[in-house]
C-alpha cells in the first residue's frame, strides 16, 4: 500500500515551486497544487521553519516524526509531506523519481524557454548577447558562496554540490 501511494505522491510531484531551482520540490502532494490557495486546509506534514511558511499559506500543519508520514498519509491523516527521511527500501524509488522529474523539469523549461526566447528576438524584442566570462566571474563568486555557505553552516553542502561534474 505504502510504495503505491508513494507512486501516486510522486506522480503530483510536477507541483513544484520554480524558486528557488526549478526542480526543488515543495512537497509531495495527493493532489496537484496550482495556486497558494490550494493550501487553504490541506493536511502537510513539515517540519523546522516550513512549519511557519506552511501554516501562513493556510494549511493544516502537522509536525510527524519521519516515520509515521507513510502510515498517516494510508489512514487520510495527511494530504501532504515534506520528506526528509524515508525508510531503505522506499529511498531509491525516490531518489530515481526525482533524477527522472528533475531532468524532464529541465527539459521542458529549457525547450519552452528557448521557444519564447526565439520568438522574443523574432519579434525585436529581445538581442541576445553572448558572456564569456563565465569562468572569470565563477572566480571572483565561488569565495563569497564559500564565505556564505560557512557562515548558515552550509559549507559541506556546498562541497558536494561543486564535487557535481
Amino acid at each position: 500500500m505504502a510504495a503505491g501511494l508513494l507512486t501516486q505522491i510522486a506522480a503530483a510531484r510536477a507541483s513544484s515551486f520554480a524558486m528557488p531551482m526549478p526542480t526543488q520540490p515543495l512537497g509531495w502532494f495527493k493532489k496537484p497544487i496550482t495556486k497558494v490557495e490550494d493550501f487553504k486546509g490541506l493536511k502537510y506534514r513539515t517540519v523546522g521553519i516550513s512549519i511557519d511558511v506552511f501554516t501562513g499559506m493556510g494549511a493544516a500543519v502537522n509536525a510527524l516524526p519521519g516515520g509515521e508520514i507513510i502510515p498517516a498519509m494510508d489512514r487520510g491523516l495527511l494530504d501532504a509531506a515534506e520528506f526528509n527521511k524515508l525508510p531503505k527500501d522506499l529511498q531509491a524509488a525516490v531518489v530515481k523519481a526525482g533524477k527522472e522529474a528533475g531532468a524532464y523539469g529541465r527539459q521542458i523549461e529549457s525547450s519552452e524557454d528557448e521557444q519564447k526566447l526565439v520568438a522574443m528576438e523574432k519579434a525585436g524584442k529581445l538581442k541576445r548577447v553572448p558572456f564569456a566570462g563565465r569562468d572569470q566571474m565563477k572566480k571572483l563568486v565561488d569565495p563569497v558562496m564559500a564565505e556564505y555557505a560557512k557562515e548558515i553552516g552550509a559549507d559541506q553542502i556546498l562541497a558536494k554540490i561543486n564535487a557535481i561534474k
